[in-house]
Formats: C-alpha cells, structure tokens, sequence
C-alpha cells in the first residue's frame, strides 16, 4: 500500500495482498523507534486506520535519534 496525498486527503493504491497484521508492525516498530508516543490502536476498514496512522505521524514530534 502507498499512501499519496497532503493532510488529510489520502489517496489508497494496492500493491499487493492486503496484510493488516504487517501494517501494524510496520507502525508499532516506527513509533517505537522515533517518537514517544505509543502507535495509534487498529481501526476498521483499513483506510480509516491509514488516516489515524497519518494524523498521528503529522501531530507526533519524532526523535533525532532511533531509539534501539
């Protein structure tokens, strides 16, 4: 899935097999990583949960360093 657009319009294009599960991991592992913040919790249908993911990296200040 690539996510295209500014703010809050975000367009979905499918790449391949959906795979929720890895999408979550994929947020988990970057908001652990570059933010303090905990990752936003799963959302159905899935492009509500890509927009929540969105808002939060937009209003999430990341870290200069990746923590380990």
């Amino acid at each position: 899935m690539h996510v295209i657009g500014r703010r809050e319009t975000i367009a979905l294009r499918p790449v391949a097999e959906p795979r929720p599960e890895q999408l979550d991991a994929h947020v988990r592992a970057y908001f652990h990583h570059w933010t303090d913040r905990e990752a936003p919790g799963v959302v159905q249908p899935v492009p509500r949960y890509v927009a929540a993911v969105a808002r939060a990296v937009r209003d999430t200040p990341s870290r200069r360093r990746r923590r380990p």
